[in-house]
């Protein structure tokens, strides 16, 4: 239910002075955000009311917890579609939507961000998850009761004001920043970055006042990450990467790149980017392609995602590795529209921004800049570009990896340099939220750190601190995702080379899809052992074993799989997050000095494991005794009936003989003697 008529004529009222003066006065903030926070605890307070006078349900009458469940899933599913509008906002504001629309797209952003701020703090899902709580879930729906009531305990910390403000706020920035960017003017952006740092160290304060206000930003960005973790893994790599970056400079010589230049059609830039994307496997029925002043992929939905790229006349590989880039971002978000019952759930959202740009550095780093994609891209580059120089596809690898002058543009960078420059942005941007550093620094300590990283130094503000659009929309914690998305695409393209037979040479003919898991064979396999990072807490670790079952499916020729739980299974709960030290892991592994019991006529095998002896003395098989078996009673017959053949034979022959050996012999009772029994 909404607020009567005259308290939606307050709130509106409220609403318009919030947007007339965005910086709001910290008395009247503080009032409103006590006041919201009043009526918080006043829902929550009757909400658990209605849960005691139901018997531990608020939901309608004595509901099962599959009924609440389902309940809680529609209501998600309302919120993703009301996050697709946003994104679809967003997309259009940064592609298509004329500057002079900014005003009213701000408005437009920041009405939607009340619905849905309203929508996220309801007290019925408050209700629903306090319920489910103690409810016997499959993983799934643990992992979904989990993740909402993570993100309802994070949207009920922040007032609706300071919400619809940030809301407002990104595209204001956005607009600030082109322009600051365009003429390469930092003081024209300061401002909103001011406001920024502001709203956003606000934000950390009131969703965990207790923590430090980076590692809060960043856990929408990679859950249970640290600030004081990537410090230990940047400062690793930051020692390894600068004296590597003073050794290729000294040796003073470098690949010949200088035949790349050329003057290449934008139009025709933008066929070759869109055929790449179609042979990684892109699909343009629930996704498009664009050009934007910096190079990202949003859209609505996984079957609507929207990418752009960039392009430079002179320059071909910055709008290529854009896209190719772009595109692994697409196929994951693509690669999202699985089973219908996930759909639109939290479940089905990006595991974390690390994992995904992950998957866009593993085609750009990982399989754009290999031998084998030279030799395919070669081909196409001519098709587009007849005039390209045709030179063999090792030039053309060696050029496009050749260790430059280190570049001052991030997306530009090598892959020597491109750690160096996330690592400067992290440096900078955490010592704006812990307010160890002034916005209006940041232009000059950005230069220090290019000096003392890279060895070189920005010309202007566009070559510097303005390059990145990511300030401007307030993703704060965002940067280090990139280094750590770099190192899981390593290791996930060393596994993938390791498995897949002729990869390279797979690559070399354009054939991606092996690189992406569109099929597993399920011939032979009938149990499936799953391992979920999933439970009441993020250290939850649920093991479960699964029976398979091939049920009919939407083509004839290929079935549905369907798993069905079977026992055992295990809840285990992850107490370490990294390896023991020497001392601690040596402790751990001793084993007390047992003197091992010696065990008589024991052996083991490989297949039979543990085979016991026994002693048992020589058997003469010719005096053994013997059961009375038929069989052997049946040959003893015969045998009798053969000797008194012969000796019929030696006594007089003829006929008689041969009657005789042709009747059965007769059994007789003897003492022991020849044919009787033993």
């Amino acid at each position: 239910m909404g607020p009567r008529p005259s308290a939606r004529r307050i709130l509106l009222l409220l609403l318009l002075l919030a947007l007339a003066s965005p910086r709001l006065g910290a008395t009247a903030l503080a009032g409103q955000q006590q006041q919201e926070q009043q009526q918080r605890c006043d829902g929550a307070a009757a909400a658990a009311a209605a849960t005691a006078h139901t018997g531990g349900c608020a939901w309608d009458g004595a509901a099962a917890p599959a009924q609440a469940y389902e309940k809680l899933c529609g209501k998600l599913r309302e919120l993703n579609a009301l996050e697709g509008i946003s994104g679809l906002l967003g997309w259009d504001e940064m592609v298509m939507m004329p500057p002079g629309a900014a005003e009213a797209r701000g408005a437009q952003k920041s009405a939607l961000s009340g619905v849905l701020h309203d929508k996220r703090t309801d007290p019925e899902m408050g209700a629903l998850l306090e319920g489910l709580k103690a409810s016997r879930l499959t993983p799934v729906q643990s992992a979904v009761v989990r993740d909402t009531a993570k993100a309802y305990k994070k949207a009920t910390a922040l007032p609706k004001a300071l919400v619809q403000r940030i809301a407002k706020l990104e595209t204001d920035a956005y607009v600030a920043w082109v322009e600051a960017r365009k003429e390469s003017d930092f003081s024209k952006f300061a401002p909103f970055l001011k406001e920024w740092v502001e709203v956003r160290r606000e934000s950390a304060r009131l969703i965990d006042a207790d923590s430090d206000p980076y590692d809060v930003l960043l856990d929408d960005y990679e859950k249970g990450a640290t600030a004081a973790r990537l410090d230990e893994i940047f400062a690793e790599v930051r020692a390894g990467l600068v004296p590597l970056l003073a050794s290729l400079k000294s040796r003073g010589t470098r690949p010949d790149d200088a035949w790349l230049a050329g003057d290449y059609d934008t139009k025709a830039q933008a066929a070759l980017c869109e055929e790449v994307a179609l042979d990684m496997g892109f699909d343009l029925q629930h996704g498009r392609l664009d050009v934007s002043v910096h190079p990202f992929t949003g859209g609505a939905h996984p079957t609507d995602v929207r990418m752009t790229t960039r392009f430079k006349a002179h320059d071909l590989t910055e709008g290529l590795t854009g896209a190719v880039h772009e595109t692994g971002h697409a196929l994951y978000e693509q690669g999202r529209n699985l089973t219908p019952e996930w759909r639109d759930l939290p479940v089905n959202s990006a595991l974390s921004m690390g994992v995904h740009e992950s998957q866009s550095l593993l085609w750009e780093r990982m399989v754009a800049l290999s031998p084998p994609f030279a030799q395919y891209i070669s081909g196409k580059i001519r098709k587009h570009f007849p005039s390209f120089p045709e030179r063999p596809p090792g030039q053309l690898h060696a050029a496009i990896n050749t260790i430059k002058e280190p570049s001052l543009i991030r997306v530009e960078a090598d892959e020597v340099t491109y750690g160096l420059h996330v690592i400067l942005r992290y440096e900078i941007e955490r010592a704006l939220v812990r307010g160890e550093l002034e916005v209006d620094d940041v232009p000059r300590v950005w230069n220090a750190k290019m000096r003392d990283y890279l060895g070189v130094e920005p010309e202007n503000d566009a070559q510097g601190c303005l390059q990145d659009v990511h300030w401007s929309a307030g993703l704060f914690a965002y940067f280090p995702t990139y280094m750590l998305g770099a190192m899981y695409a390593a290791q996930i393209y060393q596994k993938a080379a390791a498995e897949i037979p002729d990869l390279e040479a797979k690559i070399a003919a354009g054939e991606f899809k092996p690189l992406r898991v569109d099929s597993v064979n399920l011939a032979g396999l009938d149990r499936v052992i799953a391992v979920f990072a999933a439970g009441d807490t993020e250290s939850s670790l649920l093991i479960r074993q699964y029976r398979l079952r091939l049920k009919k499916g939407a083509s004839p020729k290929v079935p549905r799989a369907a798993l069905e739980e079977m026992g055992p299974s295990i809840d285990a709960t992850i107490r370490r997050w990294r390896a023991a030290g020497p001392d601690v892991e040596k402790e751990a592994l001793k084993r007390p000095q047992l003197t091992k019991k010696k065990e008589k006529n024991v052996g083991s095998d490989s297949l039979a494991g543990k085979v016991g002896r026994i002693y048992m003395p020589k058997q003469t098989m010719d005096t053994l005794g013997l059961a009375k078996m038929k069989g052997l009673k049946r040959e003893r017959r015969q045998a009798a009936a053969e000797r008194a053949a012969k000796k019929a034979g030696d006594g007089g022959g003829g006929d008689g003989a041969a009657a005789a050996a042709a009747r059965p012999a007769k059994r007789k009772k003897m003492a022991g003697g020849e044919g009787g029994d033993a």
